[in-house]
């Protein structure tokens, strides 16, 4: 058994090493010569590999991009709001609405948190379920 598994090994080493040779002593033939003489070489397949690759890597930057101005705008409308809710706040003490006005304005707020987080979860939770549902 072991002799046999030895000159198969060798046998193997010996086919692996004439493929070698056959590889490196190959001539190139033209895949299409047209009626001018012309040598073409079908790189087609490749060349639309290559082109849709790029174009994917072009997509996904630009979609990457979208996303980082997207969330400057966000953040910089989150300020805004922010600075507006402070001035209101101060407007209104000036202009002497009661504290109990003010605190029921602050839980309205409050409760939009809850109710657009919420919101997005049951939005997440839908998009899973149709995800697994049809894919």
């Amino acid at each position: 058994a072991a002799f046999a598994s030895i000159t198969s090994k060798k046998q193997q080493r010996e086919e692996a090493e004439r493929q070698r040779e056959l590889l490196l002593h190959r001539k190139f033939t033209p895949s299409t010569v047209t009626a001018n003489g012309a040598t073409h070489i079908n790189l087609d397949h490749s060349l639309d590999y290559s082109q849709r690759l790029d174009s994917t890597h072009a997509h996904v930057d630009s979609y990457l991009e979208q996303a980082r101005v997207t969330l400057e705008s966000l953040q910089f409308q989150g300020s805004t709001l922010k600075n507006i809710r402070k001035k209101m706040i101060s407007m209104g003490n000036m202009l002497g609405l009661s504290s109990t006005v003010i605190h029921s304005i602050e839980r309205r707020s409050a409760g939009d948190w809850w109710v657009l987080f919420g919101g997005m979860l049951v939005t997440l939770i839908v998009m899973f379920v149709l995800y697994k549902w049809l894919v």
